[in-house]
């Protein structure tokens, strides 16, 4: 038997969606979705349907409200928290392509916003989606033998679904390293040690060290194997790594990128500016699948061992 919350409507899973990313109140939501927020430009939420939503989440154990405290914006307000059963059931429905090729103006672009808001990498959520509209188009392009008015209607239905398949094959097509890259990657002074760095490496999941001048410019980048060796604990790490073949730029093709990653067996590559300055981490997922995101190195950090935290949202790309 499904939770309850499965069919919960739009409007209930954007708030969902806005509780999970920082504790928050209805009043901030209402702001955010009203006709000139920044989210309700792309799904407007009349602010008493913001409010009722945000009570039912509560009834529905996905959010928890604390007592009310004065504002001295206002009245006072009740802080809302999500609950870890609203936060895995946010993050699930986000990772879900809209079912309803009528609900891609809505329910799609909202989840590249909410994701987009949280520098979450939606290359998923569009395979996913991609999958879905194909055969309803295919479906539609074989109604063209209809006759008459049912013609029409097939015409249009198809070149409706095609258009939809042209905006994800868009939004797929020009994505870069900088779309998807960790934004805030540890960071090493040039007088960085190999007996630090090697402290460094004891966390399981760090692959490489990013060794930058303090006007923020990347010097070397050192990966296990460069200070596996006999080196003194108090020299110089930076000599030992290197740029080449462990960096690309900003606004390198993710596709590309990831192929070549794959074929070199390396999981780590620096995103560098056009004059070298460390922008962020690519983090290739152990499974070759696809990149982790900002999201899942906090969802780590909190402790959580889910699939989507231990392992990264998947960035997909062909081949």
């Amino acid at each position: 038997m499904p939770p309850r919350w499965s069919k919960l409507s739009l409007a209930e899973w954007v708030v969902l969606c806005l509780v999970s990313e920082k504790p928050t109140d209805s009043f901030a939501i209402a702001s955010l979705l009203a006709k000139d927020g920044t989210l309700g430009q792309v799904w407007h939420v009349p602010k008493a349907v913001a409010y009722r939503s945000a009570t039912r989440l509560v009834q529905l154990g996905l959010i928890t409200a604390a007592e009310k405290q004065p504002s001295h914006l206002g009245p006072a307000r009740s802080q809302l928290e999500v609950t870890s059963k609203g936060e895995q059931a946010a993050r699930d429905w986000l990772r879900q392509p809209v079912t309803h090729p009528r609900d891609i103006r809505s329910e799609l672009l909202v989840k590249l916003a909410l994701l987009g808001r949280v520098n979450s990498d939606p290359g998923d959520l569009l395979h996913k989606q991609r999958a879905q509209l194909v055969p309803i188009a295919d479906a539609f392009a074989e109604a063209y033998a209809a006759t008459g008015f049912d013609h029409t209607l097939a015409l249009w239905r198809h070149e409706s679904v095609s258009a939809s398949l042209r905006f994800v094959d868009d939004l797929l097509a020009v994505r870069t390293a900088a779309e998807v890259m960790l934004t805030a990657p540890a960071r090493h002074p040039l007088s960085v040690t190999v007996g630090e760095i090697r402290e460094f490496f004891r966390d399981d999941h760090v692959h490489a060290a990013l060794i930058v001048s303090s006007a923020g410019h990347l010097q070397a980048v050192v990966e296990r194997d460069d200070v596996a060796g006999c080196q003194p604990l108090d020299a110089a790490a930076a000599p030992l790594g290197q740029l080449a073949g462990r960096t690309v730029p900003a606004v390198a093709n993710l596709a590309e990128v990831g192929l070549a990653m794959t074929a070199t067996g390396r999981r780590r590559a620096a995103v560098i500016s056009s004059d070298g300055r460390l922008l962020g981490l690519l983090c290739l997922k152990a499974s070759r699948a696809g990149f982790c995101s900002d999201q899942d190195v906090r969802a780590r950090a909190r402790g959580e061992t889910d699939g989507a935290a231990a392992g990264g949202t998947a960035v997909d790309w062909p081949g």
